[in-house]
């Protein structure tokens, strides 16, 4: 008879969510759900882009970038420099 392999034990560790409040663990449950703090990075994501990312990278595409515009992502890479460096981040 041919020989039976054990099968894999399943995973038991349990990480801990990341710092930052953005997702929380559902009591009782092996579930996680976004917090309010998650919510409100996400739409701040998405409004980044929408407003600043998107426009400045089809302009850029087009080599049609207006002088204001080269001025504003300037300066939101300033602040993003700025927030990463606060909090310790690797850029």
């Amino acid at each position: 008879g041919g020989e039976r392999t054990p099968a894999a034990a399943p995973l038991r560790h349990e990480a801990a969510p990341p710092e930052g409040g953005l997702i929380e663990k559902v009591p009782s449950t092996r579930r996680y759900r976004v917090a309010a703090q998650g919510h409100r990075v996400a739409l701040c994501y998405c409004r980044t882009h929408r407003r600043v990312l998107g426009p400045a990278l089809a302009a850029v595409a087009d080599h049609r970038t207006p002088p204001e515009l080269g001025r504003l992502v300037a300066r939101f890479d300033r602040h993003v420099e700025r927030l990463w460096n606060g909090r310790g981040m690797a850029a």
